[in-house]
């Protein structure tokens, strides 16, 4: 078959035999509010093993006329064909694999990861292939010492020249055998002896068989070229005929790679951004960090705390019972003789060591002031519960006393009026000691202080006055009428059985009683509520972590256009893009999530010890941590992947 005549630009595609490249009436808009044309109805035939120079100045469209021919970009009139195939007829992956196979690239900016060394970079196309990774070393240092650059094959890219850079970025080009390579200003930003260097190894590229198409501005380099167009205001105009040339010896098909040793590739270039990126990833994996310790933090020091506190309450009510009636008792120290007979009768059963009666006053119906109610001065004045009760109450909750005599005075026999203040009452009524003359207002009644506690951490007691059983009759109505029982080790469910029996065989119902598990149901309740608040928090600082690690990966976009370019000039899809993104996001998670949870556990561990608690962290929560961490990173990649993979390549290349 022969190639369709320059002017008929609808033909069916050459044979063989023609070009590599046939461009016929090729036109590309740009612009959205206003389009501009920038290329303008461009015929261009390359044949293959040519080196072709486009000139122009800038502007006239020749980094557009690349991109076409480059498959970044898609023309928007006119056919462009590869070796007799319609690019436009290709789908999106078969455009990657195209790229990827018969395309090499070279930029004005030589575009390498600078954290990578020169074999790394080198290997790009490689590894977007999925060549395995030895024998992507072995390629890649062939063609760094085609280049002249054994010796630097190891050096980081940022350590590197300018001119070694850009011999590298032809290396790049150049290592996977593609049947074109496109150069934009490749000597751009180069000296007089770099460039000429530059302009050899692509002349070294053309003689060995290799196409190049070259935009530059530099006379120099269209003078290597064996023929140079001219672009002006994206008209092809001043095109020299081509060169004869022999056609290039078929390449080799490449080995088939598998997709798992594409996706492996992918995770491996991630985990080395990862690693490579030091102050971003280093933040990230602080973020991440932070978040995943406070909440293995939160929860593992909630439950400890609630642990030692539910221990120090079974402590010391393991062995209580609460006894009551369920109708409302009565007031006065009538009321409180009647409890203490049923004291009595309690005491008198096996497996009992105290019964202590008292009465329980609410804080409405108390008024209690330092100074006499007529006082001119205005009196501190405490509105607390009141407790009548006898000595064995406060004694079974393991009251000490700070200031005055001993608790045994509310066991008064003349019947006097006494008052034992806790702590915090003591010190809200701005009672500092107690005895003689030390006096507080009960319902207007003067009543002796014969007492102050210390500071229990017990709030019946610290907060709580006291009052010698005739007091009772200056209060009215008690709100309870209770009996504390304390029981032998082991004795207290059994006690729970028999004391309504004992005090009202008629009627058993009518007699409560209380136990400490009843105590300790209502702790892990409380417990419940507390961990579930501190988890919240935890939650709270996971989910700041997440935001900032999306808006930091969504702000780094733009600092990694260039290489997300790139990576898609080489064959990358939109899809290995996003899963780049993504594994990377998930790495921060995992190794934050990780890092995290052995800081948490650790902090735990040593704040619960530090304050004599037992720590109770277990592997479910720190493994659970993690894995909430990886999620929320996965999480907050997912914006900034799909932001990333739909970045137009061209567009990123232009700076736009």
């Amino acid at each position: 078959m022969t190639a369709p005549p320059p002017d008929d630009p609808g033909s069916a595609p050459f044979d063989a035999g023609g070009p590599l490249i046939r461009l016929r009436a090729v036109g590309k808009r740009v612009g959205r509010k206003r389009e501009v044309a920038a290329l303008r109805h461009v015929d261009l035939d390359v044949w293959p093993g040519e080196f072709v120079a486009v000139t122009g100045p800038s502007g006239s469209g020749k980094s557009t006329l690349l991109a076409i021919l480059g498959l970044l970009d898609a023309p928007t009139e006119g056919t462009y064909w590869f070796d007799g195939t319609d690019v436009a007829a290709l789908s999106e992956p078969e455009r990657n694999r195209f790229r990827g196979r018969q395309l090499g690239f070279v930029f004005q900016s030589s575009y390498l990861i600078g954290e990578d060394t020169a074999v790394v970079n080198t290997g790009l196309a490689l590894r977007v292939r999925g060549v395995r990774a030895r024998e992507r070393d072995r390629l890649a240092r062939g063609a760094l010492t085609t280049l002249g650059l054994e010796d630097r094959a190891s050096t980081r890219a940022k350590r590197l020249s300018g001119g070694e850079r850009q011999r590298v970025a032809l290396a790049r080009a150049l290592v996977a055998e593609p049947r074109l390579v496109l150069a934009d200003e490749p000597t751009g930003a180069l000296d007089t002896g770099s460039a000429a260097g530059l302009i050899a190894q692509l002349r070294a590229a053309a003689d060995a068989g290799t196409t190049v198409v070259v935009v530059t501005h530099d006379p120099v380099v269209a003078a290597a070229a064996d023929r140079s167009v001219t672009l002006t205001d994206g008209t092809l105009t001043g095109t020299a005929p081509p060169v004869a040339s022999s056609p290039a010896s078929p390449r080799p098909p490449s080995a088939p790679t598998s997709r798992l040793a594409c996706w492996t590739a992918e995770a491996a270039d991630a985990a080395r951004c990862v690693i490579d990126t030091s102050v971003r990833s280093v933040l990230l994996l602080l973020a991440y960090t932070l978040g995943v310790a406070a909440l293995v933090g939160a929860s593992g020091l909630t439950q400890s705390a609630s642990g030692a506190v539910a221990a120090r309450l079974l402590d010391s009510a393991s062995n209580a019972l609460y006894v009551g009636r369920s109708s409302p008792p009565e007031g006065g120290s009538g009321g409180f003789g009647d409890l203490t007979g049923a004291a009595a009768v309690i005491e008198g059963l096996d497996g009992v060591e105290v019964a202590a009666p008292y009465l329980s006053y609410a804080p409405a119906d108390l008024e209690v002031r330092r100074l006499a109610p007529s006082a001119v001065t205005w009196p501190a004045e405490l509105r607390s519960e009141a407790v009548v009760c006898d000595s064995r109450y406060p004694a079974r909750l393991g009251a000490e006393v700070a200031a005055g005599g001993p608790l045994t005075l509310l066991d008064n026999s003349w019947g006097g009026l006494l008052a034992v203040l806790g702590a915090q009452a003591a010190e809200s009524l701005g009672v500092a000691d107690a005895g003689p003359g030390v006096t507080v207002w009960v319902n207007q009644h003067a009543v002796p202080v014969a007492a102050v506690l210390a500071g229990s951490g017990v709030e019946a007691l610290d907060n709580a006055v006291l009052l010698s059983p005739p007091t009772a009759d200056l209060l009215g109505s008690p709100i309870s009428a209770t009996v504390l029982v304390g029981a032998a080790p082991g004795r207290a469910e059994a006690l729970r059985d028999a004391i309504p029996l004992t005090l009202a065989p008629a009627n058993p119902g009518g007699i409560e009683v209380s136990v400490a598990s009843d105590l300790a149901s209502l702790q892990a309740s409380v417990a419940s509520s507390l961990t579930g608040l501190m988890n919240t928090l935890g939650w709270v600082v996971l989910a700041l972590a997440a935001m900032s690690a999306a808006t930091s990966m969504l702000l780094s976009i733009h600092q990694r256009a260039p290489e997300i370019a790139l990576r898609r000039a080489v064959g990358a899809s939109r899809l290995a893009i996003w899963r780049g993104f993504m594994v990377e996001g998930a790495l921060v998670g995992l190794a934050g999530g990780l890092i995290g949870a052995l800081a948490g556990v650790a902090g735990t561990i040593w704040m619960a010890q530090a304050r004599g608690w037992a720590p109770a962290v277990g592997l479910r929560l720190p493994l659970t941590a993690v894995a909430l961490g990886l999620a929320t990173a996965i999480l907050a990649a997912a914006l900034p992947a799909v932001h990333a993979a739909r970045r137009d390549p061209a567009a990123l290349l232009r700076g736009t």
